[in-house]
């Protein structure tokens, strides 16, 4: 009898399995859809108001590609989600711990991809900055850019937009661990467990901060418009692939060099959002150029060692509601300015 109760046990777990991968996908479809509804107004919203898109002050396809453009880190995210079913168990997937499982992190996690896919990030930075940045960005977008870039061959010229991406991630990220901007990114540093959607777990005002860095490297670089779309989408699959549970592993391709001595793997990120203070603020970038030069670099978090992610105060941001959260975070951090405590915080 044990060995059928064993076999019966794994049907139900199977059908539990194949029942929840369904409705996963129902989900996804209903917020992907949403989500373009979502940033199509936002971008007419936007047009009206401060009279250009966030991503680009160009048209493209009368805006409307740039417009829904958030909506592809869905097809991104999913596909990450596919390939963890692949490679790894079940229960280490991000489906799993985010569909299924979704503890207090997973949830925040979730929240804070789809407010940042659908747009909703929007009305939350215009709200909590009153406009400024997004002015700001207007002005800039406005001016007559010194265009290095805009006459060089495409590979070229996004390889070389790719290399300054890079290092001024490596500075806007840094900045971001100081004392001046650490309780908004506490945000993206209180998730318990790394998963395809942690990437996008960040408060709209650090949204805010980035608007205004691409338009400042827009002005200076003047690239073509598909060249930075093919940079964010390089970006963006980076950002994913450094959160997923995957490992990174070239060597089967004879390219390992690329994690070794390139690239700040899944591995290297790991130690970024580790709890232990020789691991704060370290392997802040995306290339391991920048974290050498500038003294940040450590090596990566080898598959004996122990990791655990967060510093403390996740339990507090964790625990916060969804969207009161994001107010919450706004208010401790201008708290923050106010006291204007010592000393850059450790991660």
């Amino acid at each position: 009898m044990k060995p059928e109760r064993t076999l019966r046990n794994v049907k139900i777990d199977l059908q539990k399995s194949q029942r929840s991968l369904f409705l996963f996908h129902i989900e996804i479809l209903f917020w992907f859809m949403l989500s373009l509804v979502g940033n199509f107004f936002v971008y007419k919203l936007e047009q009206y108001l401060v009279g250009y898109s966030t991503l680009v002050n160009k048209p493209f396809y009368d805006g409307y590609l740039i417009a829904l453009a958030p909506s592809g880190s869905f097809l991104l995210v999913y596909i990450y989600f596919v390939l963890e079913l692949v490679y790894l168990p079940f229960d280490k997937t991000s489906i799993f711990r985010v569909f299924i499982k979704r503890d207090c992190s997973a949830k925040r996690d979730l929240f804070y991809f789809l407010i940042s896919c659908s747009g909703l990030r929007v009305f939350y930075a215009f709200a909590l900055t009153l406009g400024v940045p997004f002015y700001v960005k207007s002005f800039i977008d406005g001016a007559q850019g010194l265009g290095l870039l805009s006459d060089l061959p495409y590979g070229i010229s996004v390889f070389l937009l790719f290399f300054l991406h890079t290092f001024t991630y490596y500075w806007t990220h840094r900045l971001m661990h100081t004392r001046w901007f650490w309780e908004l990114h506490k945000v993206h540093h209180s998730a318990k467990h790394f998963n395809s959607v942690t990437p996008l777990r960040n408060h709209p005002l650090d949204f805010s901060l980035d608007i205004v860095m691409q338009s400042l490297i827009g002005f200076v670089v003047g690239a073509r418009i598909e060249c930075v779309i093919t940079v964010l989408i390089l970006g963006g699959i980076y950002q994913v692939a450094a959160h997923s549970h995957l490992r990174w592993d070239f060597s089967r391709f004879k390219l390992g060099f690329l994690h070794d001595y390139v690239f700040l793997s899944s591995q290297h990120h790991l130690i970024h959002h580790s709890d232990k203070p020789e691991h704060y603020n370290k392997n802040i970038g995306i290339i391991q150029l920048w974290d050498r030069v500038f003294g940040t670099y450590h090596p990566p978090a080898n598959e004996k060692e122990e990791i655990n992610l967060g510093d403390g105060v996740g339990d507090l941001l964790n625990s916060d509601g969804l969207f009161i959260g994001v107010f919450k975070v706004y208010v401790r951090w201008l708290q923050s300015i106010k006291v204007n405590f010592v000393g850059d915080r450790k991660n």
